[in-house]
């Protein structure tokens, strides 16, 4: 009678006489390479009047099957060996397809885009890509000029294939950075510059590795023609900026209020300073002075100017508007009596609102440069 085998049979002091297969693998095919599939496997030990089915505590050798022809799969269990054979098919490694991009500049970077690796035996092709690995790598910078093979490893098959990395022979400047005229004492701005480096026929943008000298950003401290040089590879290429020194400045745009009465402060709001190097403007207003300074107490009558000083490093550069202070003063105006609305000022009346004289027709309201002065306001 046969009872259920325990894993101790054999382990336990009870000697196993025999393994036997009674039940044979599905898989008796493989390719090189493939892992042994026991699927439908059924090992039996006996020891005595006892017998199981052992197969999940036995040893299988080997697991992967690597050698063509027939090859013996071993099975061991309580000190007893059994074997039944395999037949493995032999295969080859091929690149059916090679990767679209097989020529480079030297200094990119590998792209495998495109290739395509067969696993191939009698009756059987199989596409293996994505289980290869690559030597080198897909993304591996390519620093070496010349031809690079390319390997690709399934198992232990190998295949290879090459591409083309082309030295670097020149580098030119192939658009002029946006900006190319300076004011002594702006900061380089590369924006907008293009390096193209050129190897037989192929180019690439090689602006982003480049290094610049002077450096983007740098203060452009020199009057007259900079040198830009543009560094990749041991190779260089220049271009030139203009640097114009300031000669002058001015007040541009003056300061939003300009009349005072005594005791107000001094408000700047609104002024607008600009220097000028030949044909180049700049609004420096935020790095100048100005006497008096903003905020300042304005206590005496008069008309005064503000003077702004702009120092570059080099200079300075004044400029100058005027602002008035008015005390309490008696104004006056007279009018010609023709339809004109001019009216003609007896003193500056710096204050008054323009008047709209009366005239036969007219179809708005008249007024007086008295209407918004206390106390003719309310009369």
């Amino acid at each position: 009678m046969a009872i259920a085998y325990r894993s101790t049979l054999g382990v336990g002091g009870i000697e196993v006489d025999s393994l036997t297969i009674t039940s044979a693998a599905t898989k008796t095919s493989y390719l090189e390479g493939e892992s042994l599939d026991i699927t439908g496997l059924v090992v039996t030990a006996t020891a005595g009047l006892l017998s199981g089915n052992v197969t999940s505590e036995c040893v299988i050798t080997p697991q992967v099957l690597n050698t063509p022809g027939t090859q013996t799969i071993t099975i061991a269990y309580g000190g007893q060996t059994i074997t039944y054979d395999v037949t493995v098919a032999a295969i080859t490694l091929s690149i059916t397809t090679q990767p679209t991009k097989t020529n480079y500049i030297q200094g990119e970077t590998l792209d495998l885009t495109g290739i395509v690796v067969t696993a191939s035996a009698t009756g059987y092709t199989e596409d293996v890509t994505a289980d290869c690995t690559f030597s080198p790598a897909n993304g591996s910078t390519l620093s070496a000029a010349g031809t690079i093979t390319i390997t690709a490893t399934y198992g232990s098959k190998t295949a290879t294939t090459s591409v083309t990395v082309n030295a670097i022979s020149a580098i030119a400047i192939t658009t002029q950075p946006t900006k190319t005229a300076y004011i002594l004492g702006d900061t380089l701005d590369l924006t907008g510059l293009v390096v193209t480096a050129t190897a037989g026929a192929l180019t690439k943008d090689v602006t982003a590795d480049c290094s610049f000298s002077p450096a983007d950003g740098s203060a452009l401290s020199t009057a007259g023609t900079t040198t830009i040089t543009a560094s990749f590879g041991g190779l260089t290429a220049t271009t030139s900026v203009s640097v114009t020194a300031v000669t002058a400045i001015s007040i541009t745009t003056p300061p939003t209020k300009t009349a005072y009465k005594p005791d107000d402060v001094l408000d700047l709001t609104g002024i607008v300073v600009t220097a000028s190097a030949g044909a180049l403007t700049k609004d420096v207003t935020a790095s100048c002075t100005f006497s008096p300074a903003d905020g300042t107490t304005l206590s005496t009558e008069g008309t005064f100017n503000i003077t702004a000083t702009y120092n570059p490093g080099y200079g300075p550069f004044t400029a100058t508007t005027q602002y008035t202070v008015k005390g309490s003063s008696i104004y006056g105006v007279q009018w010609d009596g023709s339809s004109s609305t001019a009216w003609t000022r007896t003193d500056d009346a710096a204050l008054f609102a323009d008047p709209q004289p009366y005239y036969s027709g007219m179809s708005g309201t008249p007024s007086s440069p008295f209407d918004d002065k206390m106390p003719w306001s309310c009369m």
